[in-house]
């Protein structure tokens, strides 16, 4: 008891960084309407939930701010200073079973230290454990690290490949956090838990814990709240959203906006960022792609694909068996009641990395959103961090049997699409990228830079591709479609 008291006044005494221009406050608000929830996405909105009918935790940066959303929507203050660390009523035992487990574990780490545990996991876990430091570099220079946890005995050809991805969202700490505890369970489970060494022989788990390491080191040097990368949009604004930057097909179409200042902001196309394009083109390599979840907070949520359409995948049916059983197995560890539901149970978003690993890869793809449900919100105590672990390592202990039980879950691909080799690549010049996406025109978008799908009436050009490749005016404008303005229009972009 002494040691959590200690543990939680050192909680109490440290003070989140704040920003300049005084305290923020956080709303607790009632969409009603369609229309409501559409004009949020130009407001930060803390929860997963913000569609019709939904009670949503609104950010608001000044006065003028908050007055604008009062006359949007029905709120009431929640939080006067969301940067005022709460109080943490959390498990009395909890970091002392965190440190047992690791010390690692008893508080949340900075990049470095993070950067140095896994190093030392492949120091002493060479046997099963591959680590990559570097698959993409980020706009101030960071590596994004990834390790590989597998039986390197059975070749990989011979097992199916599961990703599980943490921190595209640089405030979101508990989601690291929970992707090294998951890490941590299955190293040290390979040698003495047969279980564990009967997966590694089985699948090859491929981890990325912290996408977003520039956004993540800022949350803890300048603004505690902050959510997106830090690429330098050219006009006195920071980061995009990387969560809405992937090529899922329908970059750019929903839950997203193209205002640079905005939290959900896509960014000037798909694929623009080089930690999003970085990770993408290394998932890509494995094979038997089979699986995977990105671990994001907060809302105690499992979300299956699709999030883009409020259709059904093909899969549906067992994939909602499947998120059924692992809020089932959350359950049982602690009594933690999350809900399983489509992503786009209560609002379109499309850009999303679960939707990229099931329409593009195939895969069976997930989000989970972590605890908890807004009384501490992306400020979760330290002491949660064991509790999340072990509820959400019975979630994934459920998750693995699963797959094991049911290998040959079809893969969810939603249209047909010619190949192509073209690669994507990040943007070299984040002004002129910008400039390029903002150009006065009737299209949606410049025909020279990939994006959602044009109109065949925007552009004499844009019609004529459409007329030979419908995909381009129907799903996405995507670099094929930009490289037909060359070969079918004789234009150089």
């Amino acid at each position: 008891m002494k040691l959590f008291l200690l543990a939680s006044l050192a909680f109490l005494a440290s003070s989140s960084p704040i920003p300049s221009g005084g305290p923020q406050s956080l709303y607790s608000c009632t969409v009603k309407t369609q229309e409501q929830a559409d004009a949020l996405l130009h407001f930060d909105v803390f929860n997963h939930r913000f569609g019709p009918n939904a009670v949503v935790d609104v950010r608001t940066r000044s006065a003028t701010e908050a007055a604008k959303l009062k006359s949007l929507l029905s709120c009431t203050l929640k939080n006067a200073d969301i940067y005022k660390v709460p109080e943490d009523l959390g498990d009395a035992n909890a970091i002392q079973r965190a440190a047992a487990v690791d010390p690692f574990f008893s508080d949340y780490q900075r990049y470095s230290t993070i950067i140095s545990k896994l190093v030392s996991w492949n120091a002493t876990y060479s046997n099963v454990l591959t680590y990559v430091p570097s698959i993409a570099v980020s706009h101030q220079g960071r590596n994004v690290p990834a390790i590989i946890i597998t039986d390197k005995s059975v070749p990989s050809s011979a097992k199916k490949t599961i990703w599980w991805n943490g921190m595209m969202h640089a405030r979101e700490w508990i989601s690291p956090a929970t992707v090294m505890w998951i890490a941590n369970n299955l190293l040290t489970g390979s040698s003495s838990d047969a279980t564990i060494a009967s997966w590694l022989k089985q699948f090859q788990f491929v981890i990325t814990p912290m996408n977003n390491p520039d956004g993540y080191e800022y949350t803890f040097t300048t603004d505690r709240m902050w959510r997106k990368n830090l690429r330098d949009n050219g006009d006195g604004t920071l980061g995009v959203d990387l969560n809405r930057n992937w090529d899922d097909g329908h970059w750019g179409q929903y839950g997203t906006t193209t205002t640079t200042s905005d939290e959900t902001y896509c960014g000037p196309s798909p694929f623009s960022e080089p930690e999003t394009i970085g990770t993408a083109n290394f998932i890509s390599t494995f094979p038997n792609l089979y699986s995977g979840i990105d671990f994001h907070s907060y809302s105690e949520l499992v979300l299956r694909s699709w999030g883009w359409t409020n259709n059904d995948s093909p899969n549906e049916a067992i994939l909602k068996q499947l998120g059924d059983g692992i809020v089932s197995a959350i359950y049982g560890v602690h009594q933690e009641q999350y809900t399983s539901e489509k992503a786009a149970a209560l609002y379109l978003a499309s850009g999303v990395s679960d939707d990229w690993m099931s329409t593009k890869l195939g895969m069976a793809g997930f989000t989970i959103e972590l605890r908890d449900t807004g009384n501490y919100g992306f400020q979760l105590p330290n002491s949660f961090i064991a509790p999340v672990g072990e509820e959400i390592w019975g979630g994934i202990k459920f998750y693995i049997d699963f797959l094991v039980k049911n290998p040959n879950i079809p893969p969810q691909y939603p249209t047909t699409k010619k190949t192509t080799t073209t690669t994507v690549k990040a943007a070299t010049s984040t002004t002129a990228a910008v400039k390029t996406t903002t150009v006065a025109t009737t299209c949606a978008h410049s025909k020279c830079v990939s994006g959602v799908a044009l109109r065949s009436s925007c552009d004499a050009c844009v019609g004529k591709i459409i007329a030979q490749d419908s995909y381009c005016g129907s799903t996405s404008w995507d670099s094929v479609c930009v490289g037909e303005v060359k070969s079918i229009c004789g234009i150089t972009c």
